[in-house]
């Protein structure tokens, strides 16, 4: 089975399980911590996750994470970095 980055859908599903809100309120626009609530163990968990599955991004993508659009290429880009290794 060949990995894939998430699709949009599937991190917003994911997200809103971990910060217990309807997946339907996480837009591309929607900041992290002011809109979403997310806090800063949330945060670090997330980069804890993606460690753990071997997701490597320079870590300008990871610091300059403020909305979900940008966490979501973040997350896409460190799979197919990681496909293409």
């Amino acid at each position: 089975m060949a990995i894939t980055p998430p699709t949009f859908d599937e991190l917003a599903e994911y997200i809103a399980t971990m910060i217990e809100i309807e997946p339907s309120a996480i837009t591309p626009e929607s900041l992290l911590v002011e809109d979403l609530g997310m806090d800063s163990l949330q945060m670090f968990e997330l980069l804890v996750i993606a460690d753990g599955y071997g997701l490597e991004a320079p870590e300008e993508d990871w610091l300059d994470i403020t909305t979900f659009g940008d966490l979501h290429r973040a997350v896409s880009r460190a799979v197919e970095t990681l496909v293409a290794s």
